[in-house]
């Protein structure tokens, strides 16, 4: 799988190797996450973190990873007070806010809302 540029919106779209590859790399994190190595590869890049359910595990570590690898983090919840709360569409949310990022992390509790998203964004999801 060619993961530059790509959504991840499901286990089932990874091959074995995909899967391998994903923990060989993970592996060669360790010592940033450790924080015994620094590196600024993501310096610049922004994560549009849009968790339209309660999470608080799932939002943070992907907030904290992309803080470690120098990225930054905008975070969107609460969503009651939003366009979306007023009826905007999640295809023309997904136009607008994926303006403003390099990728998304997202959760959403509708069957198929992030592939949804994903379809209308102009990053990775």
């Amino acid at each position: 799988m060619q993961f530059a540029g790509s959504h991840i919106l499901s286990v089932q779209q990874f091959e074995r190797g995909d899967v391998e590859h994903i923990f060989d790399v993970a592996d060669r994190m360790v010592p940033y996450a450790h924080r015994r190595r620094v590196t600024r590869v993501l310096d610049g890049a922004i994560l549009g973190s849009m968790f339209f359910e309660p999470s608080t595990r799932t939002r943070v570590s992907f907030g904290s990873a992309f803080n470690l690898l120098g990225g930054e983090v905008r975070e969107t919840t609460g969503f009651e007070n939003s366009a979306i709360a007023k009826g905007e569409s999640l295809y023309d949310t997904a136009r607008v806010l994926s303006g403003y990022s390099d990728v998304i992390a997202m959760r959403h509790p509708a069957a198929g809302s992030v592939a949804e998203f994903a379809a209308a964004s102009r990053v990775p999801v």
